[in-house]
């Protein structure tokens, strides 16, 4: 931080650190909703029309792989939901297929990760999955380069950045999906994904705007500062979790991360003329799932499935007979699960800016993921891309009818941040928020200068006066470090916004004293009272 000789500052800050710990802890109610939705439109649908990719290499010892003189380069899905990397069997040793009958053969690229020569795989590990669990193998450590920006840009892999040697997951055959035959035709799919591990690296900055014309969503991996970090003007409260915990025993980890939880989900439904509202929840950010999904006990909870049914083996048939929809799902596992098809009244998120950002009528799908670190606890609940990016919600019976019933996306921008892992953030930019306060402007003036002082140490010592007076987050406006929250630490960077703000302030070392005097000073009579 700036201004570290300041004098005194270590001493005078102690003095008033234990004061501040127990005022620093005030809630403060929220500012006014920002409701996604638009005139003659008024749903959210199932299942997003495109999730984050993005072109990879894998180098040996430093040297890109390849297969007959030409780099192999593959497609890999970036996740947050992952905890590690998967490697499509079909990828791993090749495949050939004939994608119309009597018109020839296409190869898919070998990346040669058979267990040829013996030491390419140094064990083997149990992935979970939401439709049961699979053996696959573990690589020693390939390094990883990944292409930034639009897919198959470029084939120079001098043009890829590198993201360090990880030890890999790899199926042993190919996964549900990955290879569909309809005589006369044989589609083909790898399925690769890159998880944690990498993404916690850079910052994930996602461009939805090419879907509106039923495109690929645009994916950067940007290092921390870049200019290209889109603007944002939403930012919801994340942390890390430990969805891995210890292996089997006798199995071998893959290079493996926590994975990011969305905080502050409040949801909301009507049955029956009877509102249930269940706040605080936990979800999942999942940039792997196309779909939103609620455990069967959530689901239950806020009525949005009746209490007379014991599980969803019990309530499925009798969703099904009513002409519901159900979605099968796949992935990890080799399995499929039948989920049915919900649309529940209200999602909505606490923003830091100081609103809630507010779904209205989402359908979402309702399944149990059992937590791996937790044997008979499920998540409470997974956000998946269809409430941030156009979607769909396909009936078997209508195939088609989802092409003139395409929901919105309403963000312009997501980012997700996890390279500090104390301070992780999803961010967004929706035209119907309010523009973000300028960090700093404790007055709401338009800009920093000394009439952002008395505001900054009342914040700091009393943030649902502040929040009273100014209508703003004081964590947030006043978290002038990106620390995730506003304290004495953010006094520094307080001062250096106040300098190169304006001119007509005092000097650093005189602003420190200032600043901490006056906490100091409010500190006291506040005890007082």
């Amino acid at each position: 931080m700036l201004f570290r000789s300041i004098a005194l500052r270590g001493a005078r800050r102690l003095s008033v650190v234990v004061c501040l710990a127990v005022l620093l802890c005030c809630n403060f109610s929220l500012a006014g909703d920002v409701v996604l939705t638009t005139p003659g439109y008024d749903h959210i649908n199932a299942t997003a029309l495109d999730q984050p990719e993005l072109n990879a290499v894998l180098t040996d010892g430093g040297t890109v792989i390849t297969e007959d003189g030409n780099v192999v380069i593959i497609e890999m899905f970036i996740d947050t939901g992952s905890s590690s990397f998967v490697i499509s069997h079909l990828n791993a040793v090749g495949y050939d297929y004939e994608p119309t009958e009597g018109f020839g053969y296409v190869h898919v690229p070998s990346l040669g990760l058979d267990g040829d020569p013996n030491g390419e795989f140094t064990g083997v590990y149990t992935e979970v999955g939401v439709s049961g669990t699979e053996l696959g193998d573990v690589t020693r450590d390939f390094g990883i380069k990944i292409l930034s920006g639009a897919m198959g840009s470029s084939s120079d892999p001098n043009d890829f950045a590198d993201f360090g040697a990880h030890s890999l997951w790899v199926r042993r055959a190919p996964g549900i999906g990955e290879i569909v035959s309809v005589s006369p035709f044989t589609l083909v799919d790898p399925v690769n994904v890159a998880g944690m591990p990498l993404i916690s690296q850079r910052v994930m900055a996602m461009d939805p705007a090419p879907m509106a014309g039923l495109g690929r969503m645009v994916t950067h991996m940007l290092p921390v500062g870049d200019p290209a970090i889109p603007q944002t003007n939403v930012t919801f409260s994340v942390y890390l979790d430990d969805f891995v915990g210890d292996p089997p025993p006798g199995e071998t980890l893959p290079s493996h991360a926590d994975n990011p939880v969305v905080r502050n989900i409040t949801i909301k439904h009507t049955r029956d003329g009877n509102t249930l509202s269940i706040a605080d929840n936990d979800w999942l950010f999942d940039t792997g799932s196309a779909s939103t999904f609620m455990s069967f006990a959530k689901a239950q909870a806020v009525s949005l499935i009746a209490p007379s049914y014991a599980d969803l083996n019990d309530y499925l048939p009798d969703h099904i007979a009513a002409g519901g929809l159900v979605n099968e799902i796949g992935g990890i596992g080799g399995g499929t699960v039948i989920a049915p098809i919900l649309r529940i009244d209200e999602i909505r998120i606490a923003a830091r800016e100081g609103f809630d950002v507010v779904w209205q009528n989402i359908d979402v799908l309702v399944v149990d993921i059992e937590v791996p670190t937790s044997p008979g606890e499920t998540l409470e609940g997974v956000l998946g891309l269809n409430l941030l990016v156009p979607a769909a919600t396909v009936d078997p019976n209508d195939p088609l009818g989802w092409l003139d019933d395409i929901s919105l996306g309403y963000f312009d921008a997501i980012v997700f941040d996890a390279t500090n892992s104390g301070n992780v953030k999803l961010r967004l930019y929706c035209e119907l928020a309010p523009e973000a306060p300028l960090i700093g402007d404790m007055d709401s003036s338009g800009k920093i200068d000394s009439d952002d002082i008395n505001p900054f140490i009342l914040a700091m010592t009393d943030p649902n006066a502040y929040f009273a007076q100014y209508g703003l987050n004081p964590d947030f406006v006043g978290d002038c470090d990106d620390s995730g929250k506003l304290d004495t630490d953010d006094i520094d960077d307080f001062i250096a916004k106040l300098l190169a703000g304006s001119q007509a302030v005092p000097e650093p070392a005189t602003l420190s004293l200032l600043i901490l005097g006056g906490v100091a000073s409010l500190v006291r009579r506040r005890r007082m009272r």
